[in-house]
């Protein structure tokens, strides 16, 4: 209910701010909030990619942008196929400290790691320069950082990775609505990032959004779901009703899509043709008309267990 209604979260929290510290107490182990959403999300890219290098594949090529201490290109036996390459891409901090902790790299010829100035250097010539091949199909992996830049930042990236794609590549990451950059409850969130000089500044009003840009830079959709389970019909209704109605609620996702022949136009409301007829992916035809269906029944459930 502190998520579903802003005014009563700034409540809670003007109460949490004058409450006496209570005694830490540990979670159980898989009901820590936070721990558990990045399980979800680890393991939505990890099943993905597996499935894109899997047998038959066209795939040989992996870019993952942002990769910070990423060691999938390690643990992941598609990533160490005969054939393979992998780009780590990050800031040349980052890439020193990932490479003086893992000394095997050096013996692993298929991985490479970028280390770019964001900022003073192009990140696609010097991947190019690197040895990536445009006319290889890929699978780019953006993972945690378009919530950290800007609405022409994150348009730029996209466009720029459709632009070194093959047909047949594959794109996926994650993103956050607006509600999580600007709802009372993740403020304290936000305020610790802000220590840290890494303020989350970009969200989308939700994955309509999110698709339409995508459309823009060329994509076709192909999966986009919150990083939860999503094993109830009243889970699955829930995110489906704050998606479209509750957009304030906070809520991360994760997406995959695919480069299409060329660029397509938006049309009047601003909606691809296609866009328009993929809908919410995993929330088939009769899910969606069992959520408009149950939407008044299912509120007051709805604000009770929203996030």
């Amino acid at each position: 209910l502190r998520y579903a209604v802003p005014s009563l979260g700034r409540r809670y929290l003007r109460q949490m701010r004058h409450a006496p510290v209570p005694n830490q107490e540990v979670l159980p182990a898989g009901q820590d909030p936070l721990a558990k959403g990045v399980r979800i999300r680890t393991g939505f890219f990890d099943d993905h990619i597996r499935d894109v290098f899997g047998m038959g594949s066209q795939v040989r090529q992996f870019v993952t942008l942002a990769s910070g201490v990423d060691c999938r290109c390690l643990r992941l036996a598609c990533l160490q196929q005969e054939g393979v390459r992998t780009w780590l891409v990050d800031q040349p901090a980052v890439i020193s400290a990932f490479r003086s902790r893992l000394p095997e790299l050096e013996a692993r010829p298929d991985i490479q790691t970028l280390a770019v100035k964001f900022g003073e250097e192009l990140w696609w010539q010097k991947l190019v320069a690197a040895g990536f091949d445009p006319c290889v199909p890929s699978l780019f992996l953006v993972e945690g950082l378009v919530m950290y830049l800007g609405k022409t930042e994150v348009e730029e990236i996209f466009s720029e990775i459709y632009r070194l794609m093959a047909p047949g590549s594959v794109v996926m990451g994650d993103y956050v609505n607006q509600g999580f950059l600007h709802h009372p409850m993740v403020k304290p969130f936000n305020d610790e990032l802000r220590k840290h000089s890494a303020p989350w500044t970009y969200g989308v009003r939700n994955s309509m959004a999110w698709a339409g840009m995508l459309t823009r830079c060329g994509f076709a959709l192909e999966e986009d779901v919150p990083s939860v389970e999503l094993h109830s019909l009243l889970t699955r209704v829930k995110f489906f009703l704050i998606d479209h109605i509750g957009t304030w609620v906070p809520t991360y996702r994760t997406f995959v899509a695919v480069k299409r022949a060329a660029p397509q136009q938006e049309g009047p409301m601003g909606e691809s043709d296609s866009l328009r007829k993929q809908g919410v992916q995993r929330f088939g035809r009769h899910h969606a008309t069992a959520a408009f269906a149950l939407s008044l029944a299912m509120i007051a459930a709805f604000m009770r267990t929203a996030l």
